[in-house]
């Protein structure tokens, strides 16, 4: 997140000194905004036109500055976006081939985790478990169980799982 908001500061620098080289006192649109923003403050209240003056720069200022901040905004996304497209193209070309050698069986994950937890067939409780070190081995046994006893053919419903 870090790098994200450096290359945001850095990029809202970049727009603002390139939209502030277009808004200069010497050029007759920003000179009409000025007059124009001068006339709305004094007619809300401020009576001095230098005040008033000096708010309608401030205020274009503050829209130079917000309208950087957008553009920086726009930059950081598209950083953004080409890292998660990088990402994406590392995931779908760095895919382990399979081994024609091991057979097609399923892959490995939870599904062969949980067919290696032995469950007698004949039992419906739990036995306790002497390995003290994996206290939640008694719960997952009675999960499958249970998981057995409703689906009736366990190992084909993980086949049709894992497929």
């Amino acid at each position: 997140m870090g790098r994200y908001a450096h290359i945001l500061t850095k990029r809202e620098q970049f727009h603002s000194n390139i939209i502030g080289q277009s808004v200069t006192l010497y050029r007759d649109e920003v000179r009409q905004r000025i007059s124009e923003l001068t006339n709305y403050f004094m007619s809300h209240g401020i009576a001095d036109p230098a005040t008033a003056k000096n708010q309608a720069i401030v205020a274009i200022g503050n829209d130079v500055k917000r309208q950087a901040l957008i553009m920086g905004f726009s930059d950081t996304f598209a950083v953004i976006g080409v890292v998660l497209s990088i990402a994406a193209v590392t995931l779908i070309l760095g895919r382990r081939k399979p081994n024609p050698a091991a057979g097609a069986g399923p892959k490995k994950g939870l599904v062969q985790i949980i067919m290696k937890v032995h469950v007698p067939a004949t039992t419906a409780t739990p036995t306790p478990d002497p390995d003290p070190a994996w206290p939640l081995r008694g719960k997952i046994t009675e999960r499958v169980s249970m998981l057995r006893r409703r689906c009736g053919d366990f190992a084909s419903l993980i086949r049709l799982l894992s497929a």
